[in-house]
């Protein structure tokens, strides 16, 4: 009976093969720790199932039954001599419950897992810290060698530490076996590696950092000490769903003789980190940050990076921290996230010997610095033009008119910040301009286009206009163009100018289903300069939120619900969530305190809800711009987690509202674009409206309000009735 049990526990263990020649199984034995704190190298502190006292030992040179060592009674061998014997595998904290340690001073260890005829690659050859249960291994000094890798956290559930302070491991010793180092392998707890010192060699494979689909699979911690691997690459996330951390600080270093995978998994649980400050350093083959969208990578105060080969970033963020950070490449592919801190010390910079391949995000941020007009920063130092520009430039905000550019120095890429025309569209009232805020733009031609329909019957040209010796050189559903004669000049635009082109695109949010905020559907400027240059403008959207808004004002905990669209909406119902319990609750003004139709709903710190009684037909209309106070029902100190929900009249599903902070709009009559003032596009948004959710009072109110470089855009009261009639006819036909 005590044989087939043993059977069954190495087969959970995965220690049992089959012979290459033979059908039949061979059997291996465990050879179990019986001490507490005690020296490996003693045969008494050991018993094999059969009761005999011996050092664990794959017997490769006998006709005895190899063994492998186990702790998993709590106890501790201590390792300070060499040790003679070489078991088939060490396993600490074997079974679940059970927990085995190691501590090594000195000596030598040595696990060989080839006396088999064939091999299992979870266990035989390597040394397992944490299989089912918990483990730790020590090292300070001595030297181990495995024959075919080292494992931590083997089985769901397990634990294990492994700190290393001094001696040297030298993993996967042998060829044409290979194997792995697997750093949280069976998504248990997190499987963690600390190094201060020595040296580990894997010799043979990779390492894998996060190797299943578990949470917080796999941590290295390094603040000293050197890994390498001779032929194979590090993944952190190694698998869909892993998550795996490397972090290195002081003067620890990495060689990967491969890639270095920032993220292999690609589903949303994946997660990968890699960090290296102080003086750490990573030498690779490749770096790639290629798969897995929640990566981060991040290199800061005197770190370096070396690739021989290819920097290639195209999902996750990779993030340089101040002016001392080394990057040397010899191909640099930009196409993700690039996150570049510029500060008044300066900034670090890739040295590329290769190509450089331009794309993705370039996100700048700064510290204590303001960007303005006319400064420039190199991002890149190549051997090589580099290709590709760009797709996005974000950073701290700027001066109306100008943007964030790519400006290429021969080999070298840099970042400026130039001048640029506005292309601004309100998807409330259609209105579209193109506007020059700093002034001397130079445009020899520009073309307007966009995914959605454009009325070309309502374009506005600058050669209608007389603006230089613009034409008209095409108008199409989808692209408007102009431009001059070769033999002419460039239009140079003044400061402030503003062209407005008409209503070519419609008001999208007139189509746009409430609850969905309108965008611009591809909307795109781009012109062509006094130097021949192709210039992106910045395009600017406009318009309100098409929703119902909570806004919020921190400083006072005042909580404002607003209409933040043109339609007139019934209101049902509505939910306030707070994950942190920061509605007062005591302090909110609901509806129901003024409205015998509403009723409060269990109120509490984390949910305050309202909705119309079941027995009434009292759903609460609010027009464009209509705001209802809540009180201040916000707690001091509060985070920004509010949640809002809402229940209207015409549907039976929830909607998600918005919630915006300290961005209190005020009430002025007319102001139905909610930016806080009154202009051409509010009256533009009424005249759209006119016979559905806008009445002539709301075009008095605007005129009344407007500010006064607006002024010209109201007419007249003389003028009123002709534009009533004009807009009742235009009401009828469309209903007609």
């Amino acid at each position: 009976m005590r044989h087939n049990e043993n059977i069954k526990k190495m087969l959970a263990a995965g220690l049992l093969t089959l012979g290459a020649s033979t059908a039949s199984a061979q059997v291996v034995l465990p050879n179990s720790w019986n001490s507490t704190t005690n020296d490996w190298n003693s045969n008494t502190n050991w018993l094999l199932e059969s009761g005999g006292t011996f050092i664990p030992n794959n017997n490769a040179s006998t006709s005895f039954t190899p063994e492998y060592a186990v702790i998993d009674n709590g106890g501790t061998a201590n390792i300070s001599s060499p040790i003679t014997e070489q078991p088939l595998a060490a396993i600490l904290g074997d079974a679940v419950g059970m927990s085995g340690n190691v501590n090594m001073s000195a000596g030598q260890l040595t696990i060989d897992g080839l006396a088999l005829t064939a091999t299992d690659l979870g266990s035989i050859g390597r040394l397992v810290v944490g299989n089912a249960g918990s483990g730790t291994f020590t090292q300070s000094g001595g030297v181990i060698s495995t024959s075919h890798g080292f494992v931590m956290n083997r089985l769901a559930g397990s634990t294990s530490t492994f700190t290393m302070s001094g001696g040297t491991f030298n993993a996967a010793t042998v060829a044409d076996v290979g194997g792995t180092t697997s750093i949280g392998a069976g998504g248990g707890e997190t499987a963690v590696w600390n190094m201060s010192g020595g040296t580990f060699n894997q010799l043979q494979g990779e390492i894998n950092v996060g190797d299943n689909n578990g949470s917080n699979s796999g941590i290295i911690n390094m603040t000293g000490g050197t890994i390498t691997t001779s032929v194979g690459d590090l993944d952190i996330a190694g698998l869909t769903g892993a998550q795996g951390v490397v972090n290195m600080s002081n003067n620890a270093v990495m060689n990967i003789g491969s890639g270095t995978w920032v993220g292999v998994g690609t589903d949303a649980n994946t997660m990968a980190r890699f960090s290296a400050t102080d003086t750490a350093s990573l030498t690779t083959v490749n770096f790639l940050m290629t798969q897995t969208a929640n990566s981060l990578s991040t290199f800061s105060g005197n770190s370096s990076l070396t690739v021989s080969d290819t920097l290639n970033l195209s999902t996750g963020k990779f993030r340089v921290e101040g002016a001392n950070v080394n990057i040397n490449v010899a191909n640099a592919s930009l196409k993700g996230n690039y996150n570049l801190q510029i500060g008044a010390g300066g900034h670090s910079i890739i040295n590329s010997s290769g190509t450089t391949i331009l794309g993705g995000t370039l996100e700048l941020d700064f510290d204590g610095v303001t960007p303005t007009l006319g400064d420039q920063w190199r991002i890149v130092t190549g051997s090589n033009a580099a290709t590709g520009e760009f797709d996005t430039i974000t950073g701290a905000d700027l001066a109306l008119g100008t943007k964030y550019a790519t400006a290429k120095d021969g080999n070298n890429v840099d970042v400026a910040v130039e001048k640029a025309l506005t292309l601004t569209y309100n998807t409330a009232s259609g209105t579209t301009t193109i506007t020059d805020y700093v002034g001397g733009v130079e445009v020899k031609g520009y073309t307007v286009s966009s995914d959605a329909t454009l009325d070309t019957t309502a374009f506005n040209s600058m050669e209608n206009a007389g603006i230089g010796n613009l034409e008209v050189a095409h108008a199409s559903v989808n692209q408007l163009s102009e431009l001059t004669s070769p033999d002419k000049g460039a239009a140079t635009l003044t400061p402030g100018q503003v062209h407005d082109l008409g209503a070519v695109l419609a008001a999208l949010e007139d189509s746009a289903a409430f609850g969905t905020k309108a965008n611009a559907q591809g909307l795109n400027l781009e012109y062509v300069d006094g130097n021949n240059m192709l210039k992106q403008a910045i395009v600017t959207i406009e318009g309100t939120e098409n929703n119902l808004v909570l806004h919020v004002d921190s400083a006072t905990g005042e909580i404002t619900l607003q209409n933040h669209s043109t339609k007139t909406v019934d209101l049902k119902g509505y939910t306030i969530k707070s994950a942190n319990g920061d509605i007062d609750v005591a302090a909110l003004t609901s509806i129901a305190d003024g409205n015998a139709d509403w009723d409060e709903a269990n109120p509490t710190a984390n949910q305050f809800s309202e909705i119309v009684s079941p027995d009434t037909d009292g759903a609460l209309t609010l027009t464009p711009g209509q705001k209802i106070s809540l009180g201040e029902g916000l707690v001091d100190n509060a985070d920004q987690t509010l949640e809002l929900e809402l229940l209207l009249a015409d549907t039976l599903e929830s909607l998600t509202g918005v919630v915006l902070y300290d961005e209190m709009v005020a009430s002025v009559a007319g102001d139905w674009d909610l930016d806080g003032d009154v202009d051409s596009q509010d009256v533009a948004i009424i005249q759209n409206h006119f016979g559905d959710n806008a009445t002539l009072a709301d075009l008095f109110d605007a005129r009344n309000s407007i500010s006064a470089s607006a002024i010209a855009a109201i007419p007249e009261p003389t003028s009123m009735a002709m534009l009533l009639g004009a807009l009742l006819a235009t009401t009828k036909r469309k209903r007609a």
